[in-house]
């Protein structure tokens, strides 16, 4: 699977490209059929302690699994973002059978 990073207003650690890739390929264990990964990391320029942006898009066949999330840290809102896209993936299959 394609994982792909983008990092918007400042640059990314290795460490937290490393966490992203890790966590979705633990999602992938459940989804074989996920194809490709973005993850768009983004620093608000809003006052305020939760001011990190995390947008995941998956790709599987026949569905686009989004999930956009603001919270303190990235490495939260990575983890908020797969359970979101979990959710959605999981009712996918459940529709497709």
């Amino acid at each position: 699977m394609r994982v792909h990073v983008e990092a918007t207003n400042f640059v990314v650690d290795s460490k937290l490209v490393e966490f992203a890739e890790k966590k979705i390929s633990k999602l992938q264990e459940h989804h074989q059929d996920i194809s490709s990964a973005e993850v768009i990391f983004k620093v608000e320029n809003f006052k305020g302690l939760e001011n990190k942006l995390t947008e995941i898009i998956m790709k599987a066949p026949g569905m686009n699994a989004v999930a956009k999330k603001t919270y303190k840290t990235f490495e939260e809102g990575v983890d908020k973002c797969l359970e979101a896209i979990d959710k959605q993936l999981s009712k996918n299959k459940d529709v497709v059978r």
